[in-house]
């Protein structure tokens, strides 16, 4: 979990960069590359040059090769308050930062952690433990909750959208959701704060037929 909340805060704060080319920009550029001589050559150095994806791992590759002096996590949210990333959540920061504290307490374990799992003896047999399975679930959907929200902003400046609100109501208009998605758009704190009074288009779920077996039976 602590892996996926740092790749979601550093896609954001790739996507979120003044340089970053939008949608609407990439497509007008193409086009008119498409339409002068030798576009199919300009069109591949054009596709070449624009590719996120090549881009931001190139750039991952780079921060683990230079991690004592790339921006530390912390830094990187900073940098995403600054850019006024989490507006429409004042207390999006704070939480982003204690979140990634804890999951880090579960990568380095405590001395009384450790003390604990000798007492009960389960260092080496893991045990279920229910208490601690419903702190780990509620850890889980807050990160969910998190990384949701940054996938969103990022999507919606690509998109051209200065407000993720409004991004994710045009979106909601032509795109059909499954149902558990749009529910944690509705139960998930920081994901309500965009979706609003948001009215889903629900996919619907395709049945499938029953067995020739199963027809027997009945």
């Amino acid at each position: 979990m602590r892996c996926i909340l740092e790749t979601a805060v550093q896609a954001c704060d790739f996507q979120s960069e003044s340089d970053r080319p939008t949608y609407e920009e990439l497509i007008k550029e193409y086009d008119l590359l498409v339409k002068t001589p030798n576009g199919q050559e300009k069109t591949l150095s054009f596709m070449m040059r624009h590719n996120a994806w090549a881009a931001f791992l190139e750039r991952y590759r780079v921060y683990e090769q230079t991690k004592r002096i790339a921006p530390s996590f912390r830094e990187r949210v900073n940098r995403l308050k600054s850019r006024e990333i989490f507006q429409e959540a004042p207390q999006f920061t704070d939480v982003l930062k204690r979140t990634y504290e804890t999951l880090s307490d579960y990568v380095h374990p405590s001395s009384k952690k450790m003390e604990r799992q000798l007492e009960l003896r389960a260092l080496l047999v893991p045990r279920f433990d229910s208490k601690e399975f419903d702190v780990i679930y509620a850890l889980s959907l807050k990160t969910i909750d998190i990384v949701q929200f940054l996938y969103v902003k990022a999507l919606s400046q690509f998109f051209g959208f200065e407000d993720a609100k409004e991004f994710l109501k045009a979106l909601a208009k032509i795109v059909e959701f499954p149902s558990e998605i749009a529910a944690s758009f509705l139960r998930l704190p920081f994901s309500k704060r965009l979706s609003g009074r948001i009215t889903w288009r629900i996919m619907q779920e395709v049945r499938k037929p029953k067995s020739s077996k199963a027809n027997k039976i009945n």
